[in-house]
């Protein structure tokens, strides 16, 4: 037979078992926010690269088809800036 003791304890010991559980998926919560966030502001910088490049691209007036450059550029741009977006707003929301 368990003493009276012994039946007292046994709640608080699931009740820590718990508690060590939920604090550990808090943790991996919160590294994969930051991981989001992370890949959010690569994906924007990138995407503000890419839109420096289009203006460096059109000083140089001497290409045969500048459109070229702008149009891929400009598509890359809001490739990138889209996925910066998607990243950054599932960061926030897990925050």
């Amino acid at each position: 037979m368990s003493t009276r003791r012994e039946r007292a304890k046994a709640p608080n010991v699931q009740l820590n078992k718990q508690l060590a559980e939920f604090e550990e998926s808090a943790k991996a919560y919160r590294e994969n926010c930051k991981k989001n966030l992370r890949y959010a502001e690569v994906f924007t910088d990138l995407a503000k690269l890419v839109f420096g490049g289009i203006i460096i691209g059109g000083v140089f007036e001497d290409m045969e088809h500048p459109i070229y450059l702008y149009v891929i550029g400009i598509v890359g741009f809001l490739f990138l800036l889209s996925i910066g977006t998607k990243y950054y707003n599932k960061g926030i929301k897990e925050k």
